[in-house]
């Protein structure tokens, strides 16, 4: 199993003060990687908006088979879940990316998805948000 995440507490704990995050986003069922995220004036506010109010943020999507053959499934969800690990792994870049704390917004199967993650790998290491 691939797991993302260097355990140094004091350099994560360096990191954490530069405010620097990693913002993943999970769509739920039906739903798009960027369209779900969309206002309806267009914006798409997570990538948009939030560098305002919080700097030194990475936002990413996670684009997953979320129809509603075998997507809901314990099997397909602990698939998406392991596929989601796998993706965050690959998407770090450097040493400090490995450190990043990061933050789910999911959104309907996309915060199941994010549950099984997190009991993967370990609460100490996701702030966990869903809608």
């Amino acid at each position: 199993m691939c797991v993302p995440f260097e355990k140094n507490m004091e350099q994560r704990a360096a990191i954490n003060k530069c405010g620097h995050y990693s913002i993943v986003l999970v769509a739920g069922l039906g739903g798009h990687p960027k369209g779900t995220w969309l206002a309806a004036d267009g914006t798409l506010w997570p990538r948009q908006l939030l560098p305002d109010y919080v700097k030194n943020i990475r936002v990413l999507s996670f684009n997953y088979n979320n129809t509603l053959k075998g997507s809901a499934s314990q099997a397909g969800i602990e698939e998406h879940a392991e596929d989601l690990l796998i993706a965050l792994f690959n998407a770090k870049e450097d040493e400090d990316e490995k450190l990043r704390p990061i933050v789910f917004v999911g959104h309907s199967l996309g915060g199941l998805i994010i549950k099984h993650v997190s009991g993967r790998v370990g609460h100490q290491y996701f702030i966990h948000l869903t809608r």
